[in-house]
């Protein structure tokens, strides 16, 4: 395969008549496909890379748990941890091979990790945890390094303690040899470290992905006009998605079902913006007492702080938001009950829609090739593929 410390990737590519855009694959952070590839190579069926989305599900919902029993009884535990599990952008992702779900466990692992740390519970554990999580979280995309950025710079101004620091320090460290490529490759080719993304001789992928509403508007603006939108695929590069239409929280008018792995508009779910009001008066009450400085911070420094912030997918973490008020408001069974419920009610919805769906498309699928393998056992068959990318087929 391509090593991108040894090889030249147009070399190789031309070598093995591989027709892609190479610089997805050349520029970009790419830890977890490396991983994929792996499991690939071991079981030699592209479906066993998926083992990794399953894998990092299954530990995020066990550490979760491990973290909420600290405080909160087994019944509530679980409950929380159901809802870390039934996150939109992981539940659209999670048979795919999508990476953006994995930087929401990757920062729970973090801030988990880091809370614990500070309570002194399993500390070198927790240690390993948080300095695996934030390399890996650097290693596999460039939103994770600044999502890590945040939280150790957040660590350091609420704690001041040297142990911030040394792992900083480690993880830097780590991060310089295990992500030479594409940090380091960039800063030799392009003088860059984040190209083509960000900075120095960057290039505009965004501004086709955006709805016509949000040209040349500022990204809060579109952060809050995605948040209280129904449900879209909207985008200038496809004249044919609808416009955006305003909705009244806990409504689900106008939305459109969450089947792609990337919803743009509105993309955590038909209840979120109403939880998401609930969850920002219950910040402010937490915050004026300064309980959860931490985790609420991190959660929403991370998400405001990026530009792209408006689509779920770059800012996954921004689900946690209410999953941590109600762990900080546990005492209170009204609210924690109440906001518990509002989020499995708004995850089984998703995953009604998106496991139902693509059940229903993966056996028209099947059933498709089926028929044409029992056909082509006797006669000779021309494939055509359309520009929607559905196969027709001619028999002869």
């Amino acid at each position: 395969g391509y090593n991108p410390i040894y090889d030249d990737i147009e070399t190789f590519a031309n070598k093995n008549n591989i027709f892609y855009n190479l610089l997805f694959a050349s520029s970009y952070p790419n830890a977890l496909e490396v991983l994929r590839a792996n499991f690939y190579l071991i079981f030699q069926n592209m479906e066993s890379s998926k083992t990794v989305n399953f894998l990092l599900i299954f530990a995020g919902f066990f550490y979760s748990t491990y973290f909420f029993l600290n405080k909160l009884n087994k019944f509530k535990s679980l409950i929380l941890s159901f809802c870390v599990l039934f996150c939109a952008v992981v539940i659209c992702q999670m048979n795919t091979k999508m990476v953006d779900f994995s930087l929401y466990y990757l920062f729970l692992f973090q801030i988990f990790s880091i809370v614990l740390i500070n309570k002194k519970i399993d500390r070198k554990q927790n240690l390993f945890i948080l300095i695996s999580a934030s390399v890996l979280s650097i290693a596999t995309k460039y939103v994770g390094f600044l999502n890590c950025v945040i939280v150790f710079a957040l660590w350091l101004i609420l704690k001041r303690r040297k142990i911030v620091i040394k792992t900083g320090l480690i993880v830097g460290f780590l991060s310089l040899i295990l992500c030479f490529q594409p940090y380091i490759t960039n800063i030799i080719k392009f003088q860059n470290p984040f190209y083509p993304s960000i900075g120095f001789n960057k290039l505009d992928f965004m501004t086709k992905q955006n709805p016509v509403e949000f040209n040349n508007k500022p990204y809060l603006y579109k952060f809050i006009r995605s948040m209280f939108s129904s449900t879209s695929d909207a985008r200038m590069n496809n004249p044919q998605t609808p416009r955006l239409y305003y909705k009244m929280p806990f409504t689900s008018h106008f939305d459109m079902p969450y089947i792609a792995e990337d919803v743009r508009i509105n993309g955590f779910g038909h209840l979120f913006s109403g939880i998401f009001i609930i969850s920002i008066i219950l910040t402010i009450i937490q915050i004026k007492k300064k309980k959860g400085l931490f985790v609420l911070l991190s959660i929403l420094l991370t998400t405001l702080l990026n530009p792209i912030c408006w689509w779920a997918r770059f800012v996954p973490q921004l689900h946690f938001l209410p999953i941590a008020n109600c762990y900080y408001f546990r005492k209170n069974n009204y609210i924690f009950y109440l906001l518990s419920v509002l989020i499995l009610v708004n995850g089984f919805w998703i995953a009604k829609e998106n496991f139902s769906t693509n059940a229903y498309k993966t056996y028209l699928i099947n059933n498709f090739y089926n028929e044409l393998f029992e056909k082509s056992q006797n006669n000779d068959v021309s494939i055509y593929i359309d520009k929607t990318n559905k196969p027709i087929y001619n028999i002869y």
